[in-house]
């Protein structure tokens, strides 16, 4: 292969390792670059399961492991459809190591001690009317506590095995060392070193829970989105009250999602998916490249897209100590995988004042199912010390 910057991609389609550690010595620039196809070298060598190729692009200090394809796919989802439990495995300790960065650069840590001390709760969870339908769906309550520049996070959803799997777990940072900490149970750790050692035991349950996952992504239309308040038949404001604080109604205009979903036949859910089954791996990379603008599936894959509207309703409050820029940025923290959450934290920071708290989101994900995430028992307290206290 000639080396240019787009040769590494047809390096990486063809599983050649050796060309893929000398191109990126030259043209490292290209890493996560697309092709003509919108799919970055790593797409493409898990595809063809190519696992040697995957190791040497995860090796590489600039990879950017969650970085989708033009068509919304991540690499740990073209991993499920693979089949290949190995790849899977190296993308999800990958993926991991970078949720721990995600902690840690998302948080705006030369912001904390400008924010007012304060203790919250944040509850997300799933409602509905159907009986025991919510069960299926996870929840979780996050205890919030900031003192100077010192800031802790109590949760407890750690994972899902067939049930989602909770534990007592803390994520604390102390402003006068400038790192931050996971604790579970009696055992604190360095957040950045967290993912250096996995537990095999814990490691092939997510795995093995990933690798039965429908593949699905949430792709917004682009538009621009309106907030409406909402009156009562008299014409006055609707207002409600959450914990104990009044808040106005407010409706956000129609979210317009596409929900594209990968599936194949007899798709059993209680077992790992091979979406590869009876496909053919003799394309060379210019057929490939030549196909056109269409996605990179297996061939007895099939893509179902629907379109799929969300209205949500935000309960706001007035002078609230905090703003609404504050809890945008822990929200995606905390909540760093779930989409929906990402796509309304852009909603709300482009249409929410800054001078109103959203107390309470209400998101209807299905005709029978609601999301709803809001806040209660915020004070502002005097913190103990010893709660951002931590030995390792």
């Amino acid at each position: 292969i000639k080396q240019t910057a787009m040769s590494l991609h047809e390096a990486a389609w063809n599983g050649e390792s050796d060309a893929v550690k000398t191109i990126l010595e030259n043209y490292s620039f290209a890493l996560n670059d697309y092709d003509d196809r919108g799919n970055t070298p790593l797409h493409l060598a898990i595809h063809n399961k190519h696992r040697e190729v995957v190791l040497v692009l995860l090796d590489h200090p600039r990879i950017n492991v969650d970085k989708r394809n033009c068509y919304g796919w991540s690499p740990l989802q073209v991993a499920v459809a693979s089949g290949d439990q190995n790849i899977l495995s190296d993308i999800w300790k990958a993926t991991q190591t970078k949720l721990c960065e995600h902690h840690i650069y998302k948080m705006n840590f030369n912001s904390i001690s400008e924010m007012p001390d304060f203790y919250i709760e944040l509850q997300w969870e799933f409602e509905s009317w159907v009986p025991f339908a919510a069960r299926l769906f996870p929840k979780d309550r996050y205890k919030i506590y900031k003192k100077g520049d010192n800031f802790r996070v109590d949760f407890s959803l750690s994972g899902y095995d067939g049930n989602w799997r909770k534990e007592p777990q803390s994520l604390i940072y102390i402003g006068g060392i400038g790192e931050v900490f996971i604790r579970k149970g009696d055992t604190t750790e360095i957040l950045t070193e967290r993912y250096n050692i996995f537990e095999e035991d814990i490691n092939n349950i997510e795995i093995e829970s990933i690798s039965r996952q429908e593949l699905s992504i949430l792709r917004p239309i682009p538009k621009q989105y309106t907030i409406e308040q909402q009156k009562t038949w008299l014409g006055g404001r609707k207002t409600r009250r959450v914990d104990r604080i009044r808040c106005e109604l407010y409706s956000l205009s129609d979210i317009d999602l596409l929900v594209e979903t990968r599936s194949i036949g007899n798709d059993d859910s209680k077992q790992p998916k091979d979406h590869s089954i009876d496909h053919g791996f003799n394309k060379s990379y210019e057929d490939y490249i030549t196909e056109g603008d269409i996605p990179l599936i297996y061939e007895k894959e099939k893509l179902r897209v629907m379109k799929k509207k969300l209205r949500p309703i935000v309960y706001l409050a007035n002078d609230m100590p905090i703003s609404v820029t504050d809890i945008l940025q822990i929200i995606e923290v905390l909540i760093p995988s779930n989409e929906y959450v990402k796509i309304l934290g852009n909603i709300l920071a482009e249409n929410i004042p800054d001078d109103k708290f959203p107390m309470r989101v209400d998101i209807p994900v299905f005709p029978t199912v609601t999301a709803k995430t809001y806040f209660q028992n915020f004070n502002q307290d005097e913190l103990p010390d010893d709660l951002f206290e931590v030995e390792v």
